[in-house]
């Protein structure tokens, strides 16, 4: 690949440049030439001495990261790209978004990942409140679309859905495409969560048919879980299988947690193969694990104790939750924590009416 951080010329020519190559790569996902140009971007800020460079570099390269599934190495650029970033009211990213309410924005997706659930609402919170006193609207369409899963995935549906909402309406008034077929995905998914199945189903498969860059697979896994919870199990798998022919030429692997999790659902509540279920469950977790996605982990987790429950292995199942569990630190008021505990409870209430039970 040619190196363009090292040739000679205008650095601030080489900045857009390779930033503009960067962004090309990840919107068609194409996550490792993406992250070279991201990281020839950081010697070229390095040489320049500018911290607004560095910030930008950084930035590339935690969104790259969060893609591709490193959690924690993403987690870290940003709270680089955050700590340098200057607050130079104007500049621009080179998709028109404020640098440092991009870096909150991708900082709050990836600390619900890594298992902050509190500190991913805190950086989206500071994400929109910035774009609003900014009046930037592109900004806060980024802002209200991370947010709206922040919200989801804590469980907080009513507030994700009035988000997306917002979106859709503020989409509409700018004329952003993308921002209102992501907004469409959005309501869609909220709704499915909270069994509205006819309503959510067509507004994902709106927001896909609408929505090109490659990158929106992810949004793939949405659509499963919503076929899932309707009982459409076939269409669910079908959407899993065309989410992972896909990532594996892209090496998007930040939804692969779920796609594992809920294939292993799926095949558990059609009851069509109950030891495949069981191994799907298993490869969610170690993936989770290996990525550094608690909350990931945390929910593969869940699904696999009910599993283990339900055949007889009760204290497998306790203790590998409670060991998930008793990781975090925050977030205890979250759907999938609260969640955790009450099963928590439950297996230990069982494993001791087990110690006075008959003989079988």
């Amino acid at each position: 690949m040619r190196d363009l951080a090292r040739e000679s010329g205008d650095d601030d020519e080489l900045t857009a440049a390779l930033a503009g190559s960067c962004t090309a790569h990840i919107v068609a996902a194409r996550y490792n030439q993406a992250l070279e140009m991201a990281r020839q971007m950081l010697v070229v800020a390095e040489r320049k001495k500018s911290s607004g460079a560095l910030a930008d570099a950084h930035a590339a390269e935690g969104w790259t990261l969060f893609w591709t599934g490193d959690v924690g190495d993403s987690l870290t650029a940003l709270d680089r790209a955050i700590t340098l970033c200057p607050d130079g009211v104007g500049r621009r990213t080179l998709i028109g978004l404020d640098p440092l309410i991009e870096s909150f924005n991708f900082a709050a997706l990836a600390n619900w990942a890594a298992g902050y659930p509190d500190g991913a609402a805190n950086f989206s919170e500071s994400a929109v409140k910035r774009a609003r006193a900014l009046k930037e609207p592109f900004s806060l369409a980024l802002s209200l679309h991370c947010e709206t899963w922040v919200r989801a995935w804590r469980g907080e549906l009513q507030v994700a859905r009035r988000i997306s909402q917002e979106l859709e309406a503020l989409a509409k008034e700018h004329g952003f495409a993308s921002a209102l077929a992501m907004s469409r995905i959005n309501e869609g998914w909220v709704a499915s969560l909270q069994e509205e199945y006819q309503l959510g189903l067509p507004l994902i498969e709106n927001g896909l048919a609408t929505w090109v860059p490659e990158m929106a697979e992810w949004h793939r896994v949405l659509l499963a879980e919503a076929c899932m919870r309707a009982g459409f199990y076939e269409e669910a798998l079908d959407a899993l299988t065309t989410h992972r022919a896909k990532t594996e030429i892209t090496g998007e692997d930040f939804g692969r947690p779920e796609a594992e999790r809920l294939e292993g659902e799926i095949l558990l509540r059609s009851a069509t193969n109950i030891a495949a279920a069981e191994q799907h469950m298993r490869c969610a977790v170690a993936v989770a694990v290996r990525q550094g996605a608690k909350s990931f982990e945390l929910r593969a987790t869940k699904t696999l104790a009910r599993l283990l429950r339900d055949t007889g292995r009760r204290d497998e199942a306790r203790m590998m939750l409670a060991e998930i569990y008793n990781w975090f630190t925050e977030g205890f008021d979250t759907a999938d924590l609260k969640d955790a505990k009450s099963l928590l409870d439950e297996l230990g209430n069982l494993r001791l009416s087990g110690c006075f039970s008959k003989p079988q």
